[in-house]
């Protein structure tokens, strides 16, 4: 049969916005996949209609065509026309966003003939039966293959790895949730080897995943990835195992627990600080009256040596406040007599009858004063209190009465003005332990809307795992499991701060509470799928190779807004992405 194709030479470039009417980048996931396993744990769908291909391309559709080929530099073998007059662009199925970082892999070498085990860092083991390994002509290796192994285990890993997460099952699209995956392959001098066909490697592969408890193992799969196929191919069920330390697990009750704890030890530390940051007034002292039985003495102190009983500054102050306290009362009152304190006990009075050269004061509290008298060849220490008497004592009664009225209304002060501020502190500590039990409720509340019925207990664990399962080809290996995709959307624009249109790129999309990351192209009046229980975070790679970020305290806006239309303003990251914790450092939330 005569095919009538009409191609044109140096057709008109087509603008951005005339390519992108004909464009759908998202047929490429849909429409490039195909599963040929069945996958018990998904019920059966209708099958799509079989795609008709179109015999030929005239006029306004070469001309589009061509302008595609212009636009995305040619089609390669891995490129695809799509029926429905719109070109779309197949990239490879595996498909790192950033090309000058080179994926890091962990390397053993294991005798063939003997097999071995071998751990990893992560604890993570492959057990490697003798003789596993053939070469390309299916002969058996002789001496060491280079064991290469890398695992992935969080939506960082799952982006940098290029590898899709989608699968697709009897026509029905899904979503895989990671309990751990993990890349493998054999070199024998820098040559991949196979593994021999009866034959497989055992890997146990240490993750941490959420459960409700540690008494129902949840439900994972093992998959392969397929990059012919474009697909996930199904291969039986992910033996999981539990690993119980002697910690207790991660429950969404200890995790709130532990921030409520973190709040109330930062409300100590900022309580203390505002005590200090208002001083204690100094209470004034009640003079002491001289009580006419005990020993009444006078001297000169200020000729004595006044000592404190502390060392560096406080010793200082106490010396200070001792000599001022007494140089005050002498200014106020003309003359201080010293009573010997009843706390000495029994006292020699005739030792007061020596001559001595050398007097010595230390400040002992707010009454006592221990008096040290000495000369070459003796010494004396007692307890003695200042004391007036007569007139001298009624005036400084009369002061002290004055001078404790003024300290009860500075202290009254104090308290109002730490009141204020202690309402603040509390006020501030409140809403974050709000925050923490909004935070709380919103967790529990993921697994109970969103189609995850073993998880609807709400009491959610991180618990540590062995994925059990055995490879019988290297490649990309994946214990999930299969979720449908959320049916909350909003159709949207995707600008950059200058209200530049980002089309036709890839976007990345996490939700917090699943352990994956779903990917779509970007176009005008786009539908955007997202999790509204949940915390989302979205992202694409710009082709300066910077991340354009659009943060969940965005997404958290627009269910203020409302369903209609939404604007994207992506936050371009000026930022050089060298390397993973780059890119993590951008990314985390």
């Amino acid at each position: 049969m005569k095919k009538n194709y009409n191609f044109k030479k140096d057709p008109k470039n087509l603008s951005d916005a005339e390519i992108s009417k004909h464009m759908d980048f998202d047929r490429v996931l849909k429409n490039a996949t195909a599963n040929t396993s069945a996958d018990p744990g998904i019920p059966k769908a209708r099958k799509r209609p079989k795609l008709r291909w179109l015999k030929a391309v005239a006029g306004a559709a070469a001309a589009i065509l061509a302008g595609a080929l212009l636009f995305f530099g040619g089609i390669g073998k891995k490129d695809k026309i799509n029926v429905e007059n719109e070109v779309v662009i197949e990239t490879p199925y595996v498909n790192p966003p950033f090309k000058n970082i080179k994926p890091v892999f962990a390397s053993h070498k294991i005798k063939n003939s003997k097999g071995g085990v071998y751990e990893f860092e992560s604890g993570s083991k492959v057990i490697v039966p003798d003789n596993a390994f053939v070469d390309k002509d299916g002969k058996p290796v002789k001496g060491k293959v280079d064991i290469k192994f890398r695992e992935f285990h969080d939506y960082i890993d799952f982006f940098m790895s290029g590898i899709p997460m989608e699968y697709d099952s009897n026509g029905t699209e899904y979503i895989l949730e990671s309990a751990g995956m993990i890349e493998i392959y054999g070199e024998k001098n820098g040559e991949r080897v196979e593994i021999a066909p009866d034959k497989s490697i055992k890997v146990e592969l240490v993750s941490n995943i959420a459960i409700p408890n540690v008494n129902v193992k949840p439900n994972f799969n093992i998959y392969r990835l397929d990059e012919v196929k474009r697909n996930w191919d199904y291969r039986g069920v992910d033996n999981i195992e539990f690993i119980i330390e002697n910690e207790e697990p991660e429950t969404p009750e200890k995790m709130k627990a532990q921030q409520v704890d973190m709040i109330e030890q930062r409300g100590r530390t900022a309580l203390a600080e505002i005590e200090l940051s208002i001083p204690n007034p100094v209470a004034p002292i009640k003079p002491k009256k001289e009580n006419g039985s005990d020993l009444v003495f006078d001297f000169d102190f200020e000729t004595a040596k006044i000592t404190g009983r502390r060392s560096n500054i406080e010793e200082e102050n106490l010396v200070n406040d001792a000599q001022n306290e007494l140089i005050e009362m002498k200014e106020k009152y003309g003359e201080v007599l010293w009573q010997v304190s009843p706390r000495n006990g029994a006292f020699d009075e005739k030792k007061m009858e020596k001559r001595f050269a050398d007097v010595a004061i230390k400040k002992i509290n707010n009454i006592d004063f221990e008096i040290t008298l000495s000369n070459p060849t003796e010494q004396v220490t007692f307890l003695a209190n200042p004391v007036l008497s007569g007139e001298n004592y009624e005036k400084a009664l009369q002061d002290f009465a004055a001078d404790f009225a003024k300290y009860e209304q500075e202290v009254a002060a104090r308290e109002s003005s730490l009141a204020t501020l202690k309402g603040d502190l509390n006020a501030r500590l409140a809403a974050e332990k709000a925050a923490v039990d909004k935070t709380y409720e919103e967790r529990i509340a993921i697994y109970k809307k969103n189609n995850r019925d073993d998880l609807v207990s709400g009491e959610m664990i991180k618990q540590k795992v062995i994925n059990r399962f055995e490879v019988s080809a290297f490649g990309i290996w994946n214990c999930d499991r299969p979720l449908p995709y959320y049916m909350s959307r909003v159709k949207g624009d995707f600008v950059d701060k200058k209200n530049k249109f980002l089309n036709n790129k890839q976007a990345f999309m996490v939700d917090k509470s699943r352990n994956t990351v779903s990917k779509f192209f970007t176009k005008q009046n786009k539908d955007v799928i997202y999790n509204k229980q949940s915390d989302n975070i979205m992202w694409l790679v710009t082709k300066e190779n910077k991340l354009a970020v659009y943060r969940p305290e965005k997404f958290k806006e627009i269910e203020r807004e409302g369903e209609g239309k939404v604007k994207f303003v992506l936050d371009i990251v000026d930022e050089v992405i060298d390397d993973e914790e780059d890119v993590r450092r951008i990314l985390r939330f």
